[in-house]
């Protein structure tokens, strides 16, 4: 099998030849380790993942475009991105400063942006494809997230409690603008969609299960359909968090695979492998929060193997990290993970 192959046929719960893998992202400095390279440019992100050996490459294609306002005297920038909400960007992270909706009742005044904001992602998949023997997926927004920087979090929070039907046509409207940006990426060659929406804490979903039943999965439903419409492909969902509570609800979204399922959120893979192994492709679920960071080589090497004992069983199963491959892991063990990966024998009838 080629790695399309591999990964096609783990999306299909087929059998695979060997452990399929790969990752949401590496870290810059991560990459730069990997490959020598301190520019990171698409090539030394193909690099970086046939470093590792890794079957799939992801990218983040929801918005690269920002206008520098000034910056600080300390260096961090301040940037208005493609929605209008200004941002405080520093070397690892960013805040927002100021949201591009400042009253709920405003929403519909809210202009989206032109689908040309987004040429150099669909372009940079164009070269993915073309350039690497990766599985390409191409990584798109959800709702949730987006609504709670356009709001602020707090106010996203309380207008899903007070205005909520405002917030379920604002939803709508997100995943429209979403899918048609996925379709771009289909006609860039992207292999599959992944939309990526966090829409838990490690205790449970950010807003009630009910409330993401009447404003947020009915949208993620839309994006989905709306998307297998244009091209019938792989689309996943990433998300952080405890999904006990909706796990059935993001099967009924028609996502034909879950990532993360993060350890330390009470996703305990083999109880979801065992319920909903046969209707979602599992692709996760090594920590990033102690185990890669701060585990030896042997720890990490035992974790790797026991995830995929219980991932592989009848396919259905990529292997990642429960995000990326942060910059705080050491790349002995993020090499450990996917050279025990590599040499992992399935065997016969797994």
């Amino acid at each position: 099998m080629n790695k399309i192959e591999r990964i096609t046929a783990a999306i299909q719960h087929r059998p695979v030849d060997k452990v399929p893998k790969g990752e949401l992202g590496i870290s810059d400095e991560l990459m730069q380790e990997l490959t020598g390279k301190k520019e990171i440019t698409p090539d030394v992100r193909i690099e970086a993942a046939n470093a590792l050996n890794m079957d799939m490459i992801n990218r983040w294609c929801a918005g690269t475009k920002e206008t520098v306002l000034s910056t600080e005297e300390n260096g961090n920038l301040i940037t208005v991105d493609l929605w209008g909400s200004v941002r405080r960007r520093t070397a690892y992270n960013d805040e927002i400063i100021e949201t591009a909706i400042k009253d709920v009742e405003d929403t519909d005044k809210l202009v989206f942006p032109e689908m040309s904001a987004y040429d150099e992602s669909v372009e940079e998949i164009h070269y993915y494809v073309n350039n690497s023997d990766l599985f390409v997926m191409a990584q798109t927004e959800g709702v949730l997230t987006p609504m709670s920087w356009l709001y602020g979090f707090e106010d996203f929070m309380m207008n899903s409690c007070t205005d909520p039907d405002i917030l379920k046509k604002f939803a709508f409207d997100l995943a429209d603008h979403y899918a048609g940006l996925a379709a771009r990426l289909i006609d860039a060659g992207a292999h599959g969609i992944l939309i990526g929406d966090d829409i838990a804490y490690n205790t449970g979903t950010f807003i009630s299960p009910q409330s993401m039943r009447e404003i947020i999965f009915p949208a993620l439903k839309r994006e989905v359909e709306a998307i297998k419409r244009y091209k019938d492909i792989p689309v996943f969902f990433h998300t952080d968090g405890d999904l006990r509570a909706v796990m059935d609800d993001i099967v009924g979204c028609g996502f034909d695979g879950l990532q993360s399922l993060q350890p330390t959120a009470n996703m305990d893979l083999r109880s979801i492998k065992e319920n909903y192994g046969d209707k979602l492709c599992l692709m996760g679920n090594i920590d990033i929060n102690e185990l890669l960071p701060f585990g030896t080589v042997e720890e990490v090497k035992k974790a790797v193997r026991e995830t995929i004992d219980i991932g592989i069983k009848g396919s259905g199963f990529i292997l990642s990290t429960c995000n990326i491959l942060t910059r705080d892991i050491p790349i002995e063990n993020a090499r450990a993970m996917y050279e025990t990966a590599e040499n992992y024998v399935i065997k016969h009838g797994e």
